[in-house]
């Protein structure tokens, strides 16, 4: 199975898609803001990161953006996950770099 990394400011929503994907069989690891994921990214291999727009400190935008000048993480599959839903926001996603 696959191993995720969750980045989003809501412990609550971190605990609940924590416990379905643990569920499926999936490891999965949270961090509450951008640069702790980033910190976890870096020290450990995933094979999908999911990730809030709304992020204390560095947005979600900045910090897709910030992952995608890695080389090795250019193929990383990048999920976005938020409450938004202006066109605009989409635009932005896909510009910072989240999978369409």
């Amino acid at each position: 199975m696959a191993n995720i990394l969750f980045i989003d400011d809501d412990e609550v929503l971190l605990k609940v898609v924590s416990v379905l994907l643990k569920g499926r069989g999936h490891s999965i690891a949270t961090a509450t803001s951008g640069p702790d994921g980033i910190r976890l990214l870096n020290k450990m291999d995933f094979d999908l990161v999911i990730c809030d727009a709304n992020l204390p400190v560095r947005s979600g935008y900045e910090v897709v953006t910030e992952i995608r000048k890695v080389s090795k993480y250019k193929r990383l599959p990048i999920i976005f996950m938020t409450g938004l839903r202006e066109l605009n926001d989409i635009y932005c996603a896909i510009n910072a770099g989240f999978n369409r």
